[in-house]
């Protein structure tokens, strides 16, 4: 496999690696640095780490997030199609925790009600069952009748 030619080294990104050679990747227009080592691209880094720790579960994280999106489309950082996504991806984060919470919370009152009273939970269902019973036969009854 032949070898990738690499930019001569005026081309090359000015950044020092810890081995003390100079970074191997072409350096972008107008700076002396690559993408990787360019300061706002760091500066850009770290806010995203800052941002992957957020949990969205409160509405000034996701009010956080959005904020930064909507700086970075502003400044040309990110395209709008990349913000747009963020916003409908939050916007599912936030439904979908909704609905996991209202089943944790019902799972959560289900196991307190067999762990109080197993026979109440129980005679519980058993009420369901007889009532459910009890809609059905009226269903088929009115059935009945109004074929005849």
């Amino acid at each position: 496999m032949a070898q990738k030619k690499l930019p001569s080294p005026e081309r090359r990104c000015q950044r020092k690696r810890k081995d003390g050679k100079q970074c191997r990747a072409a350096r972008l227009r107008d700076s002396d640095y690559c993408l990787y080592h360019h300061p706002w691209t760091q500066e850009h880094r770290e806010k995203f780490l800052r941002i992957d720790e957020l949990a969205l579960r409160e509405a000034d994280e996701v009010h956080e997030l959005l904020v930064s999106t909507l700086d970075g489309v502003k400044e040309g950082k990110i395209n709008p199609q990349q913000a747009y996504a963020i916003g409908w991806l939050v916007r599912l984060v936030r439904e979908n925790r909704e609905e996991l919470e209202r089943e944790q919370a019902a799972a959560r009152k289900e196991s307190r009600l067999e762990e109080e009273e197993p026979e109440f939970a129980e005679a519980a269902e058993v009420e369901e069952e007889e009532q459910e019973g009890e809609e059905g036969s009226a269903e088929e009854e009115s059935k009945e009748d109004s074929a005849c």
